[in-house]
């Protein structure tokens, strides 16, 4: 009972110093502000001869964040090379700025975008027309197994000698369910090449397709090879390594190319294969 009665005020002099040195947790602190900025992610591919460009704001770090892109629709979009100007009209039904291109594309020569916001701040962005693929030699090997059919895809094409290259191999199935079509990818890939002469790209993959006896399901299947810039090359590989939902990720800044805001100004050469 003695050594009991020595150690009740340790007891209750730990607790004391505990509660005092417990802190509140503060909730009217002022959060600094982030600037908006316009987010712009603008592409030209050249296998559709399409431009494809979506304008928006950028979502804030702290304060109540959107679940929904805020669209800027009002802009004046524009892209211009050798002497030509293209204006790329806004889409209603699909929030873009979308169009079919009347400029011609020619490997190695600068074409250049530019913005005008409704407040009158100005969008820029540069980039050389990418190499084009050479001999492309597209070999599909198939067999069935119950519904689905296995396709195996050996796509080959030259090297250049004497440049560094950058190219993007994509996979498509295009199904009709009764005249609704659903694309879906299956396979994307992105390549590099040193500046030797004498070698060949070689990629192969496997990708699938569901058919069912008796239905109306259709599939159409293409590969689609193209030329891009280092640029892209970089923002594609570090789109597959960024992990925002991952806590123990270390702060990274997103790759961009563009002047007065965020995003990326990306030209595709690409060809496409139907089988």
């Amino acid at each position: 009972m003695i050594m009991k009665r020595k150690y009740i005020p340790f007891v209750f002099m730990a607790c004391s110093l505990l509660l005092a040195s417990c802190q509140t947790i503060v909730d009217n602190v002022d959060l600094p502000e982030i600037e908006i900025k316009p987010v712009v992610h603008f592409r030209y591919d050249g296998a559709i001869n399409t431009y494809d460009c979506s304008l928006t704001k950028s979502n804030p770090i702290f304060g109540e964040r959107r679940s929904d892109f805020d669209v800027i629709d009002d802009a004046i979009v524009s892209i211009t090379g050798l002497g030509r100007t293209d204006t790329v009209m806004f889409i209603e039904g699909i929030d873009k700025y979308n169009d079919e291109s009347n400029l011609d594309f020619i490997d190695g020569e600068l074409y250049e975008l530019h913005i005008t916001l409704p407040d009158g701040a100005q969008i820029y962005a540069q980039s050389e027309y990418p190499v084009r693929p050479q001999n492309i030699d597209v070999v599909v090997d198939s067999f069935k197994r119950d519904f689905e059919t296995v396709y195996r895809i050996r796509t080959s094409w030259d090297d250049i000698p004497g440049i560094q290259e950058y190219y993007m191999l994509e996979f498509y199935q295009v199904y009709n369910f009764d005249g609704k079509k659903d694309t879906i990818s299956s396979y994307v890939a992105q390549v590099s090449s040193g500046d030797d002469a004498g070698t060949r790209f070689s990629q192969q993959h496997e990708a699938y397709a569901f058919t069912e006896p008796g239905s109306s399901i259709s599939v159409d299947l293409f590969v689609v090879l193209s030329g891009i810039t280092k640029k892209e090359y970089d923002y594609l590989r570090f789109l597959e390594r960024y992990e925002p939902e991952n806590p123990f990720t270390e702060p990274t800044t997103i790759p961009s190319n563009v002047q007065g805001a965020l995003g990326m100004f990306t030209l595709k050469n690409g060809r496409i294969y139907k089988f």
